[in-house]
């Protein structure tokens, strides 16, 4: 009970904190994303949206703290959202990676704090149960193979054994359909450098891309911080939503705990 108490009072106050921005006048509209972007949360963005009315040019603000997730359901989001707003404006007070970045380079306008963080867009490939690796290390492996091939084929003809061209092909698939969405999402002038860039530049999947990074990419983004009142706001929202995963956690343990002090002893 205490844990749910405290969820609850937690979950409160982000909505306090969403409807103190909404108040401000700018936006008719104002949404947090936290976790995984999945089907099941573009449903829920449809309910939403589809239980409220707007005025004509009206204008929402996107926040999102996520790691990433199906861009897929990205797509759809992002569909939704221009379907139902005139402006789509994003702010990313501290992570938006993967197929978040892909979101949240889609607006009208990006707001990032100093310690926000987007991320590469390179293909991520299960090889085996729960290990990831990205895209680009099959590149590298294959580049590595080609340089060896010259010096000592035999290893090189054992090494690319080792390849599964199954891996090849959904490699390519998959940047392909990231590559399509980014070139609807998009409006910039040379989004073909920009994809090129986030697929294939970083060194691993984690890197930071800051806001001086963006700009270099060629986005328009402003600093969160231009209005201390949003910044705050969102910068208290993550807190919170970090507290929540960490109260989540605790009550797995709590609960499990619970179930084997349950059992009889034999």
């Amino acid at each position: 009970m205490p844990l749910n108490f405290a969820a609850g009072v937690l979950g409160k106050r982000k909505e306090e904190l969403l409807v103190g921005i909404k108040q401000e006048g700018t936006y008719s509209e104002v949404l947090h994303i936290n976790g995984q972007i999945s089907k099941d949360l573009a449903t829920l963005l449809y309910e939403f949206l589809n239980n409220n009315t707007y005025p004509p040019d009206s204008r929402v603000l996107v926040s999102i703290n996520s790691a990433g997730g199906d861009p897929d359901a990205t797509y759809q989001i992002y569909k939704l959202l221009k379907s139902q707003f005139t402006k789509v404006d994003f702010a990313v007070p501290r992570f938006a990676k993967s197929a978040a970045t892909l979101l949240a380079l889609s607006g009208d306008n990006l707001l990032m704090s100093r310690v926000g963080e987007l991320g590469p867009l390179d293909i991520q490939l299960e090889v085996s149960s729960g290990f990831w690796i990205s895209g680009n290390s099959v590149r590298d492996s294959i580049n590595m193979i080609n340089e060896l091939y010259s010096e000592n084929p035999e290893v090189a003809k054992e090494w690319l054994k080792q390849l599964n061209p199954i891996v090849f092909s959904e490699l390519d698939r998959k940047n392909e359909i990231t590559e399509e969405y980014a070139n609807k999402m998009w409006n910039l002038p040379d989004k073909k450098k920009a994809i090129k860039a986030l697929v294939e530049k970083y060194p691993h999947h984690g890197y930071v891309i800051d806001i001086d990074e963006v700009q270099e990419l060629g986005f328009k983004v402003e600093k969160l911080e231009g209005n201390k009142k949003i910044c705050d706001s969102l910068m208290e929202i993550v807190r919170i939503d970090n507290a929540l995963a960490q109260l989540g956690k605790i009550s797995k343990i709590y609960e499990m705990h619970k179930d084997d002090e349950s059992e009889p002893n034999e």
